[in-house]
């Protein structure tokens, strides 16, 4: 009988471990944080290579960026908890700002945005010289309509 005992002792006692051991690994993968990730592509639906994605934590101010992969996913680890404004700009597309984007606990949140082309200005300096055109004299005027008038007949 005693050795019974034992043996049902050594069962629970490894058993205990076993259910402790499970136990601190299941604890140890929750976060008290979560995740904001997402794909950039541009109005076509091509993917944005290397575009510079910036969080601002709208509560505390703070700010991480991160750049964009070749494949043009992005993500930011570890948040915490609140409401951020995502900003992503690249090349020759407009700047994209979406504010209130919610990270929960243990949660991920997609933002994935499609990014329009900006703008192109551009600045046509036009300047005439006068002293090009003649307007003492007929001469010019005269020799240019005659040609015309050979080229219709």
């Amino acid at each position: 009988m005693n050795y019974n005992v034992r043996q049902n002792a050594i069962r629970f006692a490894f058993l205990t471990f076993w259910l402790c051991g499970l136990l601190a690994v299941n604890a140890s993968a929750q976060s008290i944080n979560g995740k904001i990730l997402g794909t950039i592509t541009d109005q076509n639906g091509a993917v944005v290579p290397n575009a510079t994605v910036t969080t601002t934590n709208e509560g505390t101010g703070a700010k991480r960026t991160v750049n964009a992969d070749e494949s043009g996913f992005y993500v930011f680890p570890e948040l915490p908890v609140g409401f951020y404004t995502v900003e992503i700009s690249g090349g020759s597309f407009a700047l994209f700002t979406r504010k209130n984007v919610k990270v929960d606990v243990g949660g991920e949140t997609r933002a994935d945005v499609g990014l329009t082309a900006q703008g192109v200005s551009e600045t046509v300096d036009v300047s005439s010289d006068s002293s090009l055109i003649k307007t003492d004299s007929s001469i010019g005027q005269s020799h240019l309509i005659s040609e015309y008038f050979e080229q219709i007949l």
